[in-house]
């Protein structure tokens, strides 16, 4: 979706949610939907500066996260709540593999083996994006996974 020139998507995702109480309380924290089948999803992007807000909103229940480039070639930070994630991202086939490099809690540096596992498969078929992020953390297994597809329409706010 970032190299399409668009303002929002609409679709329909899968969301599912972990099932160790300090998985469901990260996943809280960050804002991830409840579980649920075939809902609606809307996203919407928004330029400040050099920052980039996505709007995620499953079943009329959103969450926010800011995406900007950090200082380190070819890392993409990103912030989920008190969350924040320097990215790397490298495509390996028909899937994007996005690498935790560092990250922190609430402004404090946390270590790396205790980051979060991401595993993302971004893609176009049959004129959709479609979409399938696997959020894992070492400690609790599963915190989120959303799965779907999204189609660009016009943004009316």
């Amino acid at each position: 979706m970032h190299e399409l020139d668009v303002t929002a998507a609409e679709g329909v995702a899968q969301v599912e949610r972990g099932d160790h109480p300090l998985a469901r309380l990260i996943g809280t924290c960050i804002g991830v939907p409840p579980a649920g089948r075939d809902v609606p999803l809307r996203v919407s992007f928004k330029r400040e500066g050099e920052t980039e807000i996505w709007r995620r909103s499953f079943g009329g229940r959103s969450f926010v996260s800011r995406q900007a480039c950090g200082r380190a070639a070819g890392l993409k930070v990103e912030r989920f709540g008190p969350i924040t994630l320097w990215l790397a991202m490298e495509v390996e086939g028909e899937r994007l593999r996005i690498g935790v490099r560092r990250w922190a809690a609430f402004g404090l540096p946390l270590p790396l083996s205790f980051a979060p596992v991401l595993e993302t498969y971004e893609a176009v078929e049959d004129g959709r994006f479609v979409f399938d992020d696997d959020i894992r953390h070492p400690l609790v297994g599963r915190i989120a996974r959303h799965r779907g597809w999204l189609e660009p329409v016009e943004d009316a706010g």
